[in-house]
Order: C-alpha cells, then sequence, then structure tokens
C-alpha cells in the first residue's frame, strides 16, 4: 500500500515539474521482468477462471482480421484480437522482434514498435534489439513484457516449423458475443 502510494506522488510531482521524481520511479529492467511475469499470470488465471482456456482444443489465426478464434469440437468459444511481439527460432536459437520481421504485417506489429520505442527511452536493449540469442524462456518474457506494457489481455504461444511465435491478446471475448 505504501509502494503505491508513493508512486502516486513521484507521478503527481512529474507532472509539477520534478521529472528526475518519475524517472527514478521507473522500473529496472529486473524490476520490469518480475512485474511484467506477475502481470501476465494474472491475466493467465483471468482468462482460465472466466473462459476455462487450457480446456480450449484448437485454435486458428484468421490473419485478415487480426484474430484468434479458440474452438472445441468445432464451436468457436473464444476470439481473441491479437499482436504479434516476436519468434524465437529453434535453427539460429534467436529471438527476432516482430517489427524487425520483413514478413510479418505492419499492422500486427504497431505494438511490438510501442515495446521497441519504450525501451529506447528506458535503455533497455533487449527491446531494442531487433535480434539476439534467446531460448524459449527469453521468448515468454519478452512477451510478458510486452503484454505488460501494452495492458494486453494475455499471452499466446504457438509453435512453427522452425521455431514458436509469440503474440500478445489486445483483446478476448466469448465468440458470438458482440
Amino acid at each position: 500500500m505504501f509502494e503505491h502510494i508513493m508512486k502516486r506522488r513521484a507521478v503527481l510531482l512529474a507532472a509539477l515539474g520534478a521529472p528526475w521524481i518519475a524517472a527514478a520511479s521507473e522500473p529496472s529492467w529486473a524490476e520490469l521482468l518480475r512485474i511484467s511475469s506477475d502481470y501476465t499470470g494474472d491475466c493467465e488465471r483471468d482468462l482460465e477462471s472466466r473462459y476455462r482456456f487450457s480446456e480450449i482444443e484448437r485454435w486458428d489465426r484468421v490473419a485478415d482480421t487480426g484474430e484468434i478464434v479458440f474452438s472445441t469440437a468445432g464451436r468457436p468459444i473464444l476470439i481473441a484480437a491479437y499482436q504479434y511481439a516476436g519468434s524465437v527460432s529453434k535453427v539460429s536459437e534467436t529471438w527476432l522482434w516482430s517489427w524487425a520481421n520483413d514478413s510479418m504485417e505492419a499492422s500486427l506489429t504497431r505494438a511490438a514498435r510501442q515495446v521497441r520505442d519504450y525501451g529506447r527511452r528506458r535503455g533497455f536493449a533487449r527491446l531494442t534489439q531487433r535480434q539476439w540469442k534467446a531460448t524459449e524462456d527469453d521468448g515468454w518474457d519478452m512477451v510478458a513484457v510486452a503484454n505488460y506494457l501494452l495492458k494486453g489481455k494475455g499471452v499466446y504461444r504457438f509453435p512453427g516449423q522452425f521455431g514458436v511465435g509469440f503474440v500478445v491478446f489486445t483483446g478476448v471475448k466469448k465468440a458470438g458475443a458482440a
């Protein structure tokens, strides 16, 4: 509770002309990873409690709409709007941000560019380097950071022939809901 009050005070002081206070309240890289992991865990628990997400059998990307349709027994259950975060290659063992991947549609990498811009402002190299040596765990870290910074609704990992891709859910609704 005290931490929350101090952060609000720092934001207020920054708004009143003390920008050094706001900079001091920004998280370090290690803190950002922890906060992002906690936030994403909360999102996962919410998806599970509201939609029983772990029981859904199938997913299909609808590229022209930027949505993933999740279904069970041929019946759509959930529709998630998404943005690509990036991918981890099994071949090169590297992370590649979606904003640096020429094969990605720009409309699906907009959010990752926002994450890159945040990384530039804060000096976080992992958010600004287009590609770097990585494991799948690093991919989970990057998508969690993206989810947190974008105030996403959850994350998803999908397998590919040469690696795994990671997306941030920007919106989630029950299938058939308006």
